[in-house]
Protein backbone atom coordinates (compact mmCIF):
# COMPACT_ATOMS: atom_id res chain seq x y z
CA UNK A 1 0.00 0.00 0.00
CA UNK A 2 1.32 3.40 -0.96
CA UNK A 3 0.82 6.91 0.32
CA UNK A 4 1.98 9.99 -1.58
CA UNK A 5 2.75 13.43 -0.23
CA UNK A 6 4.53 15.75 -2.65
CA UNK A 7 7.67 13.84 -3.62
CA UNK A 8 7.42 11.53 -0.60
CA UNK A 9 6.56 7.90 -1.24
CA UNK A 10 5.93 5.63 1.75
CA UNK A 11 5.64 1.88 1.39
CA UNK A 12 4.21 -0.05 4.36
CA UNK A 13 4.51 -3.79 4.10
CA UNK A 14 1.93 -4.32 6.85
CA UNK A 15 -1.36 -2.73 5.72
CA UNK A 16 -2.81 -3.02 9.26
CA UNK A 17 -0.50 -0.21 10.40
CA UNK A 18 -0.97 2.07 7.40
CA UNK A 19 -3.78 4.29 8.72
CA UNK A 20 -2.21 4.71 12.17
CA UNK A 21 1.26 5.47 10.87
CA UNK A 22 -0.08 7.87 8.26
CA UNK A 23 -2.06 9.72 10.93
CA UNK A 24 1.01 10.03 13.16
CA UNK A 25 3.12 11.37 10.33
CA UNK A 26 0.47 13.82 9.17
CA UNK A 27 0.25 15.30 12.66
CA UNK A 28 3.66 16.92 12.16
CA UNK A 29 3.74 20.58 11.13
CA UNK A 30 4.09 20.96 7.36
CA UNK A 31 7.54 22.50 7.73
CA UNK A 32 8.84 19.40 9.54
CA UNK A 33 7.24 16.65 7.49
CA UNK A 34 9.72 14.44 5.61
CA UNK A 35 10.18 15.00 1.91
CA UNK A 36 11.86 12.54 -0.41
CA UNK A 37 12.35 9.49 1.81
CA UNK A 38 11.45 8.05 5.20
CA UNK A 39 12.62 5.15 7.35
CA UNK A 40 9.77 3.42 9.20
CA UNK A 41 10.94 1.15 12.02
CA UNK A 42 9.04 -0.97 14.52
CA UNK A 43 10.37 -0.59 18.06
CA UNK A 44 9.72 -4.29 18.67
CA UNK A 45 12.40 -5.28 16.12
CA UNK A 46 16.19 -4.66 16.16
CA UNK A 47 17.17 -1.56 14.25
CA UNK A 48 19.74 1.20 13.92
CA UNK A 49 18.55 4.33 12.13
CA UNK A 50 20.48 6.10 9.43
CA UNK A 51 20.52 9.69 10.79
CA UNK A 52 20.85 11.13 7.29
CA UNK A 53 17.32 9.91 6.51
CA UNK A 54 14.15 10.97 8.41
CA UNK A 55 13.03 8.17 10.72
CA UNK A 56 9.69 7.20 12.27
CA UNK A 57 9.83 4.68 15.12
CA UNK A 58 6.43 3.29 16.11
CA UNK A 59 4.94 0.75 18.50
CA UNK A 60 6.61 2.18 21.61
CA UNK A 61 5.79 0.67 24.98
CA UNK A 62 7.47 0.15 28.35
CA UNK A 63 8.91 -3.26 27.50
CA UNK A 64 10.98 -2.00 24.57
CA UNK A 65 11.53 1.68 25.47
CA UNK A 66 14.94 1.28 27.10
CA UNK A 67 16.25 -0.69 24.11
CA UNK A 68 14.83 1.93 21.73
CA UNK A 69 16.77 4.68 23.49
CA UNK A 70 19.95 2.62 23.30
CA UNK A 71 19.48 2.02 19.57
CA UNK A 72 18.70 5.66 18.90
CA UNK A 73 21.78 6.63 20.93
CA UNK A 74 23.96 4.62 18.55
CA UNK A 75 23.33 7.18 15.82
CA UNK A 76 22.17 10.38 17.57
CA UNK A 77 23.36 12.54 20.46
CA UNK A 78 21.39 14.00 23.36
CA UNK A 79 21.07 17.45 21.73
CA UNK A 80 19.49 16.13 18.52
CA UNK A 81 15.83 16.99 17.93
CA UNK A 82 13.00 14.47 18.18
CA UNK A 83 9.23 14.70 17.80
CA UNK A 84 6.93 12.81 20.17
CA UNK A 85 3.83 11.64 18.28
CA UNK A 86 0.67 10.01 19.59
CA UNK A 87 -2.97 9.41 18.78
CA UNK A 88 -5.27 12.27 19.82
CA UNK A 89 -2.37 14.39 21.16
CA UNK A 90 -0.51 17.28 19.64
CA UNK A 91 3.03 16.48 18.44
CA UNK A 92 5.73 17.74 20.80
CA UNK A 93 9.24 18.71 19.75
CA UNK A 94 12.05 18.10 22.23
CA UNK A 95 15.57 16.63 22.33
CA UNK A 96 16.65 13.03 22.73
CA UNK A 97 18.38 13.87 26.00
CA UNK A 98 15.17 15.29 27.45
CA UNK A 99 13.22 12.04 26.98
CA UNK A 100 12.32 10.15 30.14
CA UNK A 101 14.52 7.01 30.08
CA UNK A 102 11.96 5.01 32.07
CA UNK A 103 8.65 5.90 30.45
CA UNK A 104 7.91 5.99 26.68
CA UNK A 105 6.65 9.49 25.88
CA UNK A 106 4.18 8.66 23.11
CA UNK A 107 3.13 6.11 20.49
CA UNK A 108 5.95 7.04 18.11
CA UNK A 109 9.11 9.10 17.68
CA UNK A 110 10.01 11.07 14.59
CA UNK A 111 13.71 11.86 14.13
CA UNK A 112 14.42 14.62 11.59
CA UNK A 113 17.42 13.97 9.33
CA UNK A 114 20.83 15.35 10.24
CA UNK A 115 23.38 16.97 7.96
CA UNK A 116 26.43 14.71 7.45
CA UNK A 117 28.61 17.03 9.56
CA UNK A 118 26.11 16.71 12.43
CA UNK A 119 25.77 12.91 12.22
CA UNK A 120 28.88 12.38 14.29
CA UNK A 121 27.79 9.06 15.81
CA UNK A 122 27.04 7.38 12.51
CA UNK A 123 29.13 5.53 9.97
CA UNK A 124 26.76 6.97 7.37
CA UNK A 125 27.76 10.47 8.47
CA UNK A 126 31.47 9.63 8.54
CA UNK A 127 31.29 8.26 5.04
CA UNK A 128 29.64 11.44 3.75
CA UNK A 129 32.15 13.67 5.57
CA UNK A 130 35.06 11.81 3.94
CA UNK A 131 33.33 12.07 0.56
CA UNK A 132 32.97 15.82 1.07
CA UNK A 133 36.66 16.15 1.96
CA UNK A 134 37.65 14.42 -1.28
CA UNK A 135 35.09 16.19 -3.48
CA UNK A 136 35.81 19.38 -5.49
CA UNK A 137 35.95 22.32 -3.11
CA UNK A 138 36.93 20.04 -0.22
CA UNK A 139 40.31 19.66 1.48
CA UNK A 140 43.43 19.96 -0.76
CA UNK A 141 45.38 17.52 1.43
CA UNK A 142 42.68 14.85 1.36
CA UNK A 143 42.11 15.38 -2.36
CA UNK A 144 45.72 14.58 -3.29
CA UNK A 145 46.01 11.36 -1.27
CA UNK A 146 46.52 7.95 -2.88
CA UNK A 147 46.52 4.40 -1.53
CA UNK A 148 50.33 4.53 -1.39
CA UNK A 149 50.56 7.97 0.24
CA UNK A 150 48.19 6.83 3.00
CA UNK A 151 50.20 3.68 3.76
CA UNK A 152 52.41 5.27 6.46
CA UNK A 153 49.29 6.64 8.16
CA UNK A 154 47.65 3.19 8.18
CA UNK A 155 50.68 1.72 9.94
CA UNK A 156 51.05 4.65 12.33
CA UNK A 157 47.39 4.55 13.35
CA UNK A 158 47.52 0.79 13.88
CA UNK A 159 50.49 1.22 16.23
CA UNK A 160 48.69 4.00 18.09
CA UNK A 161 45.69 1.71 18.59
CA UNK A 162 48.07 -0.88 20.04
CA UNK A 163 49.52 1.74 22.40
CA UNK A 164 46.00 2.73 23.52
CA UNK A 165 45.12 -0.90 24.24
CA UNK A 166 48.24 -1.27 26.34
CA UNK A 167 47.48 2.02 28.11
CA UNK A 168 44.07 0.77 29.21
CA UNK A 169 42.26 4.11 28.73
CA UNK A 170 38.89 3.46 26.97
CA UNK A 171 38.57 7.07 25.80
CA UNK A 172 42.02 7.04 24.23
CA UNK A 173 41.25 3.68 22.61
CA UNK A 174 37.99 5.01 21.11
CA UNK A 175 39.88 8.04 19.77
CA UNK A 176 42.65 5.96 18.19
CA UNK A 177 40.18 3.44 16.73
CA UNK A 178 38.47 6.40 15.09
CA UNK A 179 41.76 7.42 13.45
CA UNK A 180 42.24 3.87 12.19
CA UNK A 181 38.64 3.70 10.96
CA UNK A 182 39.25 6.90 9.01
CA UNK A 183 42.00 5.11 7.11
CA UNK A 184 39.59 2.30 6.18
CA UNK A 185 36.96 4.80 4.99
CA UNK A 186 39.52 6.90 3.09
CA UNK A 187 41.03 3.90 1.32
CA UNK A 188 37.51 2.72 0.40
CA UNK A 189 36.58 6.19 -0.88
CA UNK A 190 39.66 6.22 -3.14
CA UNK A 191 38.75 2.80 -4.51
CA UNK A 192 35.14 3.87 -5.00
CA UNK A 193 36.27 6.86 -7.06
CA UNK A 194 38.28 4.52 -9.31
CA UNK A 195 35.40 2.05 -9.64
CA UNK A 196 37.31 -0.72 -7.82
CA UNK A 197 35.25 -1.36 -4.67
CA UNK A 198 33.23 0.51 -2.05
CA UNK A 199 33.02 0.56 1.73
CA UNK A 200 29.98 -1.70 1.37
CA UNK A 201 32.16 -4.24 -0.46
CA UNK A 202 34.65 -4.12 2.42
CA UNK A 203 31.83 -4.80 4.90
CA UNK A 204 30.40 -7.54 2.69
CA UNK A 205 33.72 -9.35 2.38
CA UNK A 206 34.51 -9.41 6.08
CA UNK A 207 30.91 -10.33 7.00
CA UNK A 208 30.91 -13.19 4.51
CA UNK A 209 34.30 -14.37 5.78
CA UNK A 210 33.20 -14.34 9.42
CA UNK A 211 30.03 -16.30 8.64
CA UNK A 212 31.92 -18.77 6.45
CA UNK A 213 34.61 -19.41 9.05
CA UNK A 214 32.21 -19.76 11.97
CA UNK A 215 30.06 -22.73 10.94
CA UNK A 216 29.66 -23.56 14.64
CA UNK A 217 27.75 -20.28 15.02
CA UNK A 218 26.03 -19.82 11.65
CA UNK A 219 25.79 -23.50 10.68
CA UNK A 220 25.25 -26.86 12.30
CA UNK A 221 28.87 -27.68 13.22
CA UNK A 222 29.56 -28.49 16.89
CA UNK A 223 32.90 -27.60 18.53
CA UNK A 224 34.32 -28.46 21.93
CA UNK A 225 36.32 -25.27 22.55
CA UNK A 226 38.55 -22.50 21.26
CA UNK A 227 41.33 -24.86 20.13
CA UNK A 228 38.95 -26.68 17.79
CA UNK A 229 37.68 -23.33 16.48
CA UNK A 230 41.27 -22.42 15.55
CA UNK A 231 41.79 -25.73 13.76
CA UNK A 232 38.57 -25.32 11.82
CA UNK A 233 39.53 -21.73 10.95
CA UNK A 234 42.89 -22.88 9.56
CA UNK A 235 41.26 -25.68 7.55
CA UNK A 236 38.61 -23.40 6.08
CA UNK A 237 41.24 -20.77 5.30
CA UNK A 238 43.37 -23.39 3.53
CA UNK A 239 40.41 -24.32 1.33
CA UNK A 240 39.78 -20.65 0.49
CA UNK A 241 43.46 -20.07 -0.28
CA UNK A 242 43.97 -23.25 -2.30
CA UNK A 243 46.32 -21.43 -4.68
CA UNK A 244 48.92 -21.07 -1.93
CA UNK A 245 51.71 -23.63 -2.26
CA UNK A 246 53.66 -22.92 0.95
CA UNK A 247 52.66 -22.66 4.60
CA UNK A 248 54.54 -19.34 4.56
CA UNK A 249 52.40 -17.85 1.77
CA UNK A 250 50.19 -14.94 2.81
CA UNK A 251 52.48 -13.53 5.49
CA UNK A 252 52.34 -9.71 5.37
CA UNK A 253 55.65 -8.36 4.09
CA UNK A 254 55.26 -5.26 6.27
CA UNK A 255 55.32 -7.16 9.57
CA UNK A 256 58.02 -6.00 12.02
CA UNK A 257 60.97 -8.38 11.75
CA UNK A 258 60.60 -9.86 15.24
CA UNK A 259 56.88 -10.45 14.75
CA UNK A 260 57.61 -12.06 11.39
CA UNK A 261 60.26 -14.34 12.93
CA UNK A 262 57.76 -15.55 15.50
CA UNK A 263 55.02 -16.04 12.88
CA UNK A 264 57.35 -18.05 10.62
CA UNK A 265 58.19 -20.38 13.47
CA UNK A 266 54.56 -20.75 14.55
CA UNK A 267 53.72 -21.88 11.04
CA UNK A 268 56.67 -24.25 10.85
CA UNK A 269 55.80 -25.71 14.25
CA UNK A 270 52.18 -26.31 13.17
CA UNK A 271 53.30 -28.57 10.32
CA UNK A 272 55.86 -30.44 12.43
CA UNK A 273 59.04 -28.76 11.17
CA UNK A 274 60.41 -28.20 14.66
CA UNK A 275 63.06 -29.10 17.20
CA UNK A 276 62.29 -32.27 19.15
CA UNK A 277 62.40 -30.54 22.54
CA UNK A 278 63.18 -27.30 24.37
CA UNK A 279 66.72 -28.40 25.12
CA UNK A 280 67.50 -28.55 21.42
CA UNK A 281 66.34 -24.95 21.01
CA UNK A 282 68.58 -23.76 23.85
CA UNK A 283 71.53 -25.70 22.44
CA UNK A 284 70.97 -24.02 19.07
CA UNK A 285 70.86 -20.63 20.80
CA UNK A 286 74.23 -21.31 22.47
CA UNK A 287 75.65 -22.31 19.08
CA UNK A 288 74.40 -19.13 17.41
CA UNK A 289 75.72 -16.94 20.23
CA UNK A 290 79.18 -18.50 19.81
CA UNK A 291 79.05 -17.82 16.07
CA UNK A 292 78.05 -14.22 16.78
CA UNK A 293 81.01 -13.77 19.12
CA UNK A 294 83.37 -15.19 16.48
CA UNK A 295 81.99 -13.17 13.57
CA UNK A 296 84.98 -11.88 11.56
CA UNK A 297 83.39 -8.66 10.25
CA UNK A 298 80.28 -6.46 10.59
CA UNK A 299 78.51 -8.18 7.70
CA UNK A 300 78.96 -11.60 9.26
CA UNK A 301 77.99 -10.22 12.68
CA UNK A 302 74.74 -8.88 11.22
CA UNK A 303 73.88 -12.29 9.79
CA UNK A 304 74.74 -14.08 13.03
CA UNK A 305 72.80 -11.55 15.12
CA UNK A 306 69.79 -12.25 12.92
CA UNK A 307 70.15 -15.98 13.65
CA UNK A 308 70.34 -15.29 17.38
CA UNK A 309 67.20 -13.13 17.33
CA UNK A 310 65.38 -15.74 15.26
CA UNK A 311 66.17 -18.51 17.74
CA UNK A 312 65.29 -16.27 20.69
CA UNK A 313 61.87 -15.72 19.13
CA UNK A 314 61.51 -19.51 18.85
CA UNK A 315 62.55 -20.00 22.48
CA UNK A 316 59.86 -17.54 23.47
CA UNK A 317 57.23 -19.84 21.94
CA UNK A 318 58.34 -22.66 24.27
CA UNK A 319 58.25 -20.34 27.29
CA UNK A 320 54.90 -18.77 26.41
CA UNK A 321 56.54 -15.35 25.94
CA UNK A 322 55.74 -13.18 22.92
CA UNK A 323 59.05 -11.97 21.46
CA UNK A 324 57.72 -8.61 20.26
CA UNK A 325 55.97 -7.85 23.54
CA UNK A 326 58.98 -9.02 25.54
CA UNK A 327 61.33 -6.65 23.73
CA UNK A 328 58.76 -3.85 23.90
CA UNK A 329 58.56 -4.33 27.67
CA UNK A 330 62.36 -4.31 27.99
CA UNK A 331 62.55 -1.09 25.97
CA UNK A 332 59.96 0.53 28.23
CA UNK A 333 61.78 -0.56 31.39
CA UNK A 334 65.13 0.76 30.16
CA UNK A 335 63.55 4.07 29.15
CA UNK A 336 61.81 4.46 32.52
CA UNK A 337 64.97 3.64 34.49
CA UNK A 338 67.07 6.03 32.41
CA UNK A 339 64.57 8.84 32.98
CA UNK A 340 64.90 8.08 36.71
CA UNK A 341 68.68 8.47 36.42
CA UNK A 342 68.30 11.77 34.54
CA UNK A 343 65.85 13.05 37.16
CA UNK A 344 68.20 12.18 40.03
CA UNK A 345 71.10 13.96 38.36
CA UNK A 346 68.99 17.07 37.75
CA UNK A 347 68.07 17.11 41.45
CA UNK A 348 71.79 17.07 42.27
CA UNK A 349 72.63 19.72 39.70
CA UNK A 350 74.82 17.28 37.76
CA UNK A 351 75.19 16.76 34.01
CA UNK A 352 75.07 13.23 32.66
CA UNK A 353 78.34 13.60 30.77
CA UNK A 354 80.18 14.69 33.94
CA UNK A 355 79.22 11.65 36.05
CA UNK A 356 81.36 8.50 36.07
CA UNK A 357 79.72 5.29 34.86
CA UNK A 358 80.19 3.68 38.28
CA UNK A 359 78.07 6.39 39.90
CA UNK A 360 75.51 6.18 37.13
CA UNK A 361 75.15 2.44 37.72
CA UNK A 362 74.47 3.07 41.41
CA UNK A 363 71.59 5.39 40.46
CA UNK A 364 70.47 2.81 37.89
CA UNK A 365 70.17 0.24 40.69
CA UNK A 366 68.09 2.76 42.63
CA UNK A 367 65.78 2.95 39.63
CA UNK A 368 65.41 -0.82 39.56
CA UNK A 369 64.61 -0.87 43.26
CA UNK A 370 62.02 1.89 42.87
CA UNK A 371 60.48 -0.02 39.95
CA UNK A 372 60.21 -3.20 42.02
CA UNK A 373 58.34 -1.32 44.74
Amino acid sequence: MLRRRGRLRLLFLNPINLARLSALLCSLPDSDQPDGSLQVMAASAPFEPNPLVPTLIFDLHAANWERVLVQVGHAFVAEDAVWQLGANVLPRRTTIGALNPRVPPADALYLPPLAPEAAKRSLHGLRQVVHRLRAPGGCPWDAKQTHASLLPHVLEEAYEVADAIRGGDPNELADELGDLLLQVVLQSELADEDGQFTLNDVAQQISAKLIRRHPHVFGDLTVTGAAEVERNWDELKAVEKADRTSVLDGMPRSLPALVAAQEVQKRLKKVGFDWPDGGSVQAKLAEELAELRDAPDPSAAEAELGDVLFILARLGLDLGADAEESLRGANARVAERFRFVESRLRERGQLLRDVAIEELLVVWDEAKTAEAH
